[in-house]
């Protein structure tokens, strides 16, 4: 069974997202992605640099601010201009992932207060964007959604984006959908120590296909990439 389906995985075909912005977060074109661990002196220094294919050119990279902040991540593209910082909290029931970025994400939306870091130290505001909600242990559930707003009681509004499933099959594999059913992301685990391969449709959020594609692994995280590098899960 898990042959097959892993056979089916490898043969199909991305279609096309559904963004129209073009730039680091979001590329015209289908990529494929490879993480490449950095271990320096010191544990909470470790970052994780996605390539474009087998080449050394950095698309964006993912940094942990230190050991106290392990739920923190900050994305940076390869000039080091910040695209999010991701921000996790988890209970016995659900895991869920924030992203925030540096733009309103709809009209007249407010920063988030709490919100305010960024790669050089600069007080910079931070809006919500995304959220991946992540539920289950044994069998996960995951899904991504869009910020779209906030109602009369405040409370914010959302439409769904993306969801994934584990594949079954022996190597863990991980196929992204658009809310629509169009597949728009293929991820491999190629080592012990994160090592993942990922391709992605064109016009897709391409770190939150990454990270939602990573954190369907049982046992797994949200932010699944980092914290296998680093050994703590």
């Amino acid at each position: 069974m898990g042959n097959k389906a892993a056979k089916e995985f490898k043969a199909l075909e991305l279609g096309t997202g559904h963004l129209d912005a073009d730039g680091p977060s979001c590329i015209s074109s289908k990529l494929v992605f490879h993480e490449k661990n950095s271990f320096q002196s010191t544990i909470k220094k470790q970052d994780i640099y996605w390539s474009y294919g087998d080449s050394s050119k950095v698309a964006f990279t993912n940094k942990t601010p230190s050991l106290k902040a392990l739920n923190t991540q900050i994305i940076t593209d390869a000039e080091g201009k910040l695209l999010a910082v991701i921000k996790k909290k988890s209970d016995l029931k659900i895991e869920v992932i924030s992203f925030y970025c540096p733009t309103p994400c709809f009209d007249k939306q407010e920063a988030t207060p709490e919100i305010r870091e960024d790669p050089e130290g600069k007080d910079m505001p931070m809006y919500l964007k995304s959220i991946i909600e992540r539920v289950g242990t044994f069998k996960v559930e995951v899904a991504a959604y869009m910020v779209t707003g906030v109602d009369e009681s405040g409370e914010v509004t959302k439409k769904l984006s993306y969801t994934a499933e584990q594949i079954d099959s022996l190597q863990f594999m991980a196929l992204v959908k658009a809310a629509d059913g169009t597949p728009v992301g293929k991820l491999v685990m190629t080592g012990k120590l994160g090592g993942f391969a990922v391709e992605t449709a064109p016009k897709v959020d391409v770190p939150i296909v990454i990270i939602l594609a990573c954190s369907v692994r049982t046992g797994g995280t949200v932010i699944a990439p980092i914290m296998v590098a680093q050994g703590l899960i």
